[in-house]
């Protein structure tokens, strides 16, 4: 669907500095001091997890509004701006309506057909599909480590090379690095739902993009499992 804005560079520049500032606002707001006893893959999880919690609105914003800048600036105001996913283009009424309504809001209001806001729902799951393995594989990373620092810690204890107190020091890292998962997937859970209402909104409940959402299931199952497997260790 095209968009023409009927105004200059000057004030498309104005629109796109606020919303990157409110979105930027947002983001360091909740940003906490690096932990420099972390691992790379510990820093990465937390990274991750903070993004899954953001909703499909918000990462639809913080994704698109610097890359629709550049685009605007570039080729004018009667640009045609296509939703490509989280990280791709969108136009000023997409990143507006994502930041003050609902995902099932930001469809309706800036794709006027069925199929084209069926069309958008489809990259916009396939994109959270891709952050969600990404996630995934750093949750991996982190369990396997921690499995093997707790057992390496134990087994000096029990040797008599190391105290309670190293333990207890490594078992509170692994309690803070299963709340990060926890929260990985909970924000994944929550976009899930969203997904799931947007698809009975845009498709009346039919099987379309089921695929799809059975997948980020899928991703769900494996994140709690991951989870479950580290509180196993504790």
């Amino acid at each position: 669907m095209a968009y023409r804005f009927f105004t200059n560079k000057l004030t498309i520049t104005s629109m796109v500095f606020a919303l990157t500032l409110s979105a930027c606002v947002t983001t360091s707001q909740v940003s906490a001091p690096v932990d420099s006893s972390l691992s790379a893959a510990e820093l990465d999880l937390r990274s991750q997890s903070a993004a899954m919690q953001k909703t499909v609105s918000e990462a639809i914003v913080l994704g698109g509004v610097a890359g629709l800048a550049a685009r605007l600036l570039l080729d004018g105001p009667r640009v045609r701006v296509v939703n490509t996913g989280f990280g791709g283009f969108f136009t000023f009424g997409a990143g507006a309506g994502a930041i003050a309504g609902t995902y099932i809001a930001h469809l309706q209001n800036n794709f006027a057909s069925q199929e084209a806001q069926i069309a958008a729902l489809r990259a916009d799951v396939a994109a959270n599909a891709s952050e969600t393995r990404a996630t995934l594989q750093v949750m991996r990373i982190v369990l396997g480590n921690q499995m093997q620092e707790l057992r390496q810690i134990q087994s000096a204890v029990n040797a008599g090379t190391a105290d309670a107190a190293a333990l207890a020091r490594e078992i509170s890292q692994a309690r803070a690095n299963l709340a990060e998962m926890d929260s990985a997937a909970d924000g994944a859970t929550g976009r899930f739902n969203e997904f799931t209402d947007a698809r009975n909104a845009t498709s009346g409940g039919s099987g379309l993009i089921q695929s799809e959402l059975s997948q980020l299931s899928r991703q769900i199952e494996q994140m709690r499992k991951i989870a479950e497997d580290l509180v196993e260790q504790l």
